[in-house]
């Protein structure tokens, strides 16, 4: 199932999430990221972990024709890189109780 679906399926308009902090990307108590929408987590599946919120990015449209496990895939790619040039990935703070 492509993010587009995913969105559907939570009852959210896919074009309206476009271009907003739509994306979550969440963090274990070990470090392990997720990836999910509106405090839903999709990927990684299956996992018995406590995932926190992390931070907010935004929802671009070539997003929405991929899966939530090949983006969370991407945003480990790049927290890699970042790590390997010193540099902190921020993303949108999310506010308590978000």
């Amino acid at each position: 199932m492509n993010i587009y679906q995913c969105l559907v399926n939570i009852g959210k308009a896919p074009d309206e999430c476009i271009g907003k902090n739509s994306v979550i990307v969440f963090k274990s108590e070990d470090g392990e990221l997720g990836v999910g929408f509106y405090g839903k987590l999709l990927a990684p599946k299956g996992k018995s972990k406590a995932f926190k919120p992390a931070y907010r990015t935004k929802l671009e449209v070539d997003m929405l024709d991929v899966t939530p496990d090949y983006l969370l895939s991407l945003i480990k790619e790049l927290h890699r890189v970042a790590k390997e040039k010193g540099i902190e990935v921020k993303g949108v703070k999310i506010e308590e109780g978000e």
